[in-house]
């Protein structure tokens, strides 16, 4: 910063040359009797020189030492055309300054804002991020004297661009990378942090999102107290983090793309495959039905066991038919529900008797209002989620402890409660539950059959309604499940 100081206050060797050969010049003629009505011209003429033809603020030495030097040499009877004449020496000195000031800096900008059109035109032409570095500094590297380098930031590592490769930085070279990548800050020289360092460090990246680290090692010292020179560099950063960021965007997006085209085929095949088995498993279903009456009384005890166990590995089946159907017509389409207003009764008793061989070992407890409860829903649905929530607590329970359902009416919402005194849900596990295929951990579902999709289709039907649901601990063991709906139609006929 001294020597920046110096190098602009201390005239320099031309200078002081100029103002003592003009000096000199002016001397001579005076000695030779030639007044000022001559000299002043000819004086005006060398300042004028000297300040468009010598550089930056020296020029302006120069005007200053000569005016200074003419009011010591002239005479009293002068010293009036000496002062206009200073003062005119001056104010012609400031306005050919000023306009070398500003053609200078029209002249920078000019250079910066080409260097930053070819380097945004390349980088709209390239993709991936090493693709958009190399880019970038083969253009920076040609166009600007700075040194500059470039550091990004993977995981744990910092990776440093070495010709058109990226490879890991020292341990000991991570510090100032690291630090401006975390905070978003400038460090190192010309800056309060790290100042030690041998180069200036800015953030590669946008307000949004950061990558790594833009190096810059000046040619000309004094640089790094320039303002308009970090400025440039600072854009430059940002222009090259909005293209990384930009890049990763359209991955994300592709990627994203991928998944849900790959999530509307999964769930095409499973509609498919639910419709085409669902025909199969009623017709097998209703035989059954229909042979179990026929034999009724008169087949053996182990015959008609073998059927029941037939017939209730046919209504599982056909239950996560039901639920496929509703997972992929909830997934794939924008659903338009069918909502009547419906007997709570009804629904809960049509639950009941659906799953009734398999709630036969549990004692049951229905706790409904006094008076008929009408909720506008679509029924059959509803009747789909108590099933599930049911089949849970059955499988998930030991035999002969208790099953409560309870509905009731809080705040405007009919309140369905399903309770069991079975092993219960882990306190992290209580909102994990209900996402797609998620059944638990290992130990606690082995050798208990299940897909995974009942929670989870549960959520989308009672969120569908315009309701909650949620999973509950239990004081003295097992787990409540409480979902709601609204006792009004939504306004947008849902």
């Amino acid at each position: 910063m001294r020597h920046a100081l110096a190098k602009l206050l201390i005239p320099s060797s031309p200078t002081l040359f100029s103002i003592v050969g003009l000096t000199v010049f002016e001397l001579l003629l005076r000695l030779r009797g030639v007044g000022y009505d001559t000299l002043g011209p000819l004086l005006l003429f060398g300042i004028v020189f000297s300040t468009v033809f010598v550089e930056g603020i020296q020029g302006y030495y120069t005007a200053i030492g000569i005016s200074l030097v003419s009011t010591w040499i002239a005479g009293k009877e002068e010293q009036g055309a000496v002062q206009i004449f200073g003062l005119t020496t001056l104010g012609v000195t400031f306005c050919i300054a000023r306009l070398k000031y500003l053609r200078y800096k029209a002249l920078l900008q000019s250079e910066r804002a080409e260097v930053l059109y070819r380097l945004s035109r390349d980088l709209t032409r390239k993709n991936g991020k090493l693709g958009l570095v190399v880019s970038a500094a083969t253009i920076l590297r040609r166009e600007l004297p700075d040194v500059l380098d470039f550091y990004l930031v993977e995981g744990n590592q910092i990776l440093k661009l070495e010709g058109t490769e990226l490879k890991t930085v020292d341990e000991h070279l991570r510090t100032l990378p690291d630090w401006v990548y975390r905070t978003g800050e400038p460090a190192g020289k010309g800056t309060e942090t790290l100042s030690g360092a041998d180069a200036l460090f800015l953030p590669l990246g946008t307000d949004h999102k950061r990558f790594g680290a833009l190096s810059v090692q000046f040619t000309d010292p004094a640089d790094y107290y320039d303002r308009d020179k970090r400025t440039v560099y600072e854009t430059i950063a940002r222009q090259i983090g909005e293209a990384l960021e930009r890049d990763q965007e359209a991955v994300n997006g592709f990627q994203t793309n991928l998944v849900q085209e790959g999530e509307k085929l999964r769930n095409s095949l499973l509609r498919s495959l639910s419709h085409d088995l669902r025909t199969p498993l009623t017709g097998i279903q209703g035989s059954i039905d229909l042979l179990k009456m026929k034999l009724a009384e008169g087949d053996t005890r182990e015959n008609r066991e073998l059927l029941e166990s037939v017939s209730e590995e046919l209504a599982w089946l056909a239950r996560m038919m039901d639920n496929i159907l509703s997972l992929t017509r909830f997934e794939s389409e924008r659903v338009v529900l069918r909502k009547e207003s419906e007997s709570v009764e009804d629904v809960v008793g049509s639950a009941v008797r659906a799953l009734s061989r398999r709630l036969a070992s549990h004692p049951l407890e229905i706790r409904l209002p006094d008076s008929i409860l009408m909720v506008p829903m679509e029924s059959t649905l509803i009747e789909q989620v108590l099933v599930n929530l049911l089949d849970n607590a059955a499988k998930y329970s030991d035999p002969q402890t208790p099953i409560e359902i309870e509905v009731k009416v809080e705040g405007g919402m009919a309140v369905f409660n399903v309770a069991d005194r079975g092993s219960g849900i882990a306190l992290e596990d209580l909102t994990r539950v209900f996402e797609k295929f998620e059944r638990g951990k290992p130990e606690e579902i082995r050798g208990i059959r299940g897909t995974g999709l009942g929670l989870s289709i549960c959520k989308a039907i009672i969120e569908a309604h315009g309701g909650t649901i949620e999973a509950i601990p239990r004081e003295g063991g097992g787990t409540v499940v409480r979902f709601t709906l609204p006792m009004e139609v939504a306004t947008d006929g849902k």
